[in-house]
C-alpha cells in the first residue's frame, strides 16, 4: 500500500518462505525489516524499489531479498543501505528483464541474472553469482571468490580479485585478467571451467605486453612472458604469467581439461 508523509516500515513478521509483493501496490515505503528468527524471502519490482526505497533491516535469520526488473532498467543496489546484515547469510538478487540492464550489486552475498538483453553485471566486494544469461554480456566480479556464466553468447567476463570460477557457455567468449593481482598463484587462482580452443581468448593485455613462451621455461630476462603446463592427473592446464621478468610466477589461471595452448588463445 502507499506509505504516504513521513518515514514508513513495512516489518515481515512471522513463518514464511518466500513473500511475493510483487503484484502488491507498494510504494512510497522507504524501509523493509525482516522481523523473525525464521529465514525468509521477498520478491519486489524495480519499480517498488524505486518509489522511494532506501533501507532493509536484516536481524536474526538468513534473508534473501529478490528484486525482479520487468524490461530494461538499471539497478544499483549500493545506494540503498542495510542494517543489521550479514554478509554471510543475507542476499539481495536480482532478475534483469528482457532488455538491456546495468545492475550493481552490494558488498554482500548477491546473485545477478541478466535475463535476455545485452546486459552489465557488477557484483563489487561480495561473494556472488553472476549469470548472463542470453545476449552479449559483460560480467564484472568484484573482489571476493565469485561464479559468472556468460550464457549463449559471445560475453567479457572479469573475475577481478579473489578465487574465481568463470563459465563462458555458449559463444565466443573473452576471460579478461585487468591485473595480475586479480589471479594468485597455486590454489587462489581463477578457474575457466569451459574454454572453447579457437573461440574464446584469454585476454591479459591490461597486465603488461607479454610474450607467448609455449611451454618454456621463464627466461628470467627481464621480459613479461606468459606460458602454459599440462597436468593430465587431474585434467587440467594452467597458464602462467611473468610479469616482470624475474623467471618468477606472478599469476596463474587455471583451465579444466588438457589444453595445447596457442598465441592465438591469448590477447597479449
Amino acid at each position: 500500500d502507499g506509505g504516504g508523509g513521513g518515514a514508513d516500515t513495512i516489518v515481515l513478521d512471522g513463518t514464511y518462505n518466500l513473500l511475493d509483493l510483487t503484484s502488491a501496490s507498494v510504494t512510497g515505503v522507504e524501509r523493509f525489516a525482516f522481523n523473525s528468527i525464521q529465514d525468509g524471502e521477498i520478491a519486489l519490482t524495480l519499480a517498488q524499489v524505486n518509489s522511494g526505497l532506501t533501507r532493509f533491516y536484516g536481524g536474526t535469520g538468513a534473508h534473501t531479498i529478490t528484486i525482479n526488473i520487468a524490461n530494461s532498467g538499471n539497478l544499483d543496489l549500493t545506494t540503498l543501505s542495510y542494517v543489521d546484515w550479514s554478509n554471510r547469510t543475507d542476499s539481495v538478487d536480482v532478475n534483469g528483464g528482457t532488455l538491456d540492464n546495468i545492475i550493481t550489486g552490494t558488498n554482500a552475498l548477491n546473485t545477478l541474472t541478466g535475463g535476455s538483453g545485452n546486459d552489465m553485471l557488477y557484483g563489487l566486494n561480495g561473494r556472488d553469482v553472476l549469470e548472463g544469461d542470453s545476449g552479449q554480456d559483460v560480467l564484472v566480479g568484484g573482489t571476493g571468490r565469485d561464479v559468472l556464466r556468460g550464457g549463449s553468447n559471445a560475453d567479457n567476463l572479469t573475475g577481478g580479485v579473489g578465487r574465481d570460477i568463470l563459465r563462458g557457455d555458449g559463444g565466443a567468449d573473452n576471460f579478461n585478467f585487468d591485473d595480475a593481482a586479480e589471479s594468485a598463484v597455486g590454489n587462489q587462482r581463477d578457474r575457466i571451467r569451459d574454454f572453447e580452443q579457437g573461440t574464446d581468448h584469454i585476454d591479459v593485455s591490461d597486465i603488461t605486453a607479454f610474450a607467448f613462451i609455449g611451454t618454456a621455461g621463464f627466461s628470467g630476462t627481464g621480459s613479461a612472458e606468459i606460458r602454459y603446463e599440462q597436468f593430465a592427473g587431474t585434467s587440467k592446464t594452467v597458464a602462467s604469467g611473468d610479469v616482470n621478468g624475474d623467471g618468477t610466477v606472478d599469476f596463474e589461471i587455471a583451465l579444466d581439461g588438457l589444453y595445447a595452448l596457442q598465441q592465438a588463445d591469448f590477447i597479449l
